[in-house]
């Protein structure tokens, strides 16, 4: 069955958590996450599911966030092209990462919205020294700011 993508910009995070709550009910459909968008307040709540459910619950949750603050927009986009699914996926919201193998999904779950390494024990909102890769992750972007190559 073809996969959609669903988004719901709203301004405010109550706004998006009633889009959230208004679409899951709605239909049959993944939340993938919401994700708060640079400046002004906006939150974007993604999901997936097949087409005319993700419609159905654009529909619904754009409605339900409208009802309580501003709706910037709503798109539902139907059978995206790979590249568009991965980036849409890659989220720094999401708590789980997805990979297929040999047809069979799995998911292993990520704390550390820096590394996304599973191992890493940090949390999103704590201090990022926290993470188990800072010190690496700081000294390549020292090494990038001398201009010397690093692995």
């Amino acid at each position: 069955m073809p996969m959609a993508l669903g988004l719901i910009e709203s301004i405010g995070l109550t706004a998006a958590v009633e889009a959230a709550d208004a679409a899951v009910k709605a239909a049959s459909i993944e939340l993938i996450g919401m994700e708060s968008t640079k400046g002004s307040g906006r939150i974007v709540v993604k999901f997936q599911g097949d087409v005319g459910a993700v419609k159905a619950a654009a529909e619904a949750g754009a409605k339900a966030a409208a009802a309580v603050g501003e709706v910037c927009s709503c798109r539902v986009i139907p059978r995206p092209a790979e590249g568009i699914r991965k980036l849409f996926l890659k989220n720094e919201s999401l708590s789980y990462e997805q990979k297929e193998t040999n047809g069979n999904r799995e998911e292993t779950q990520i704390t550390c919205n820096l590394c996304m390494d599973p191992k890493c024990g940090r949390k999103r909102g704590e201090p990022h020294v926290n993470c188990i890769h800072y010190s690496d992750e700081k000294i390549n972007d020292q090494k990038d700011m001398k201009g010397e190559h690093h692995e």
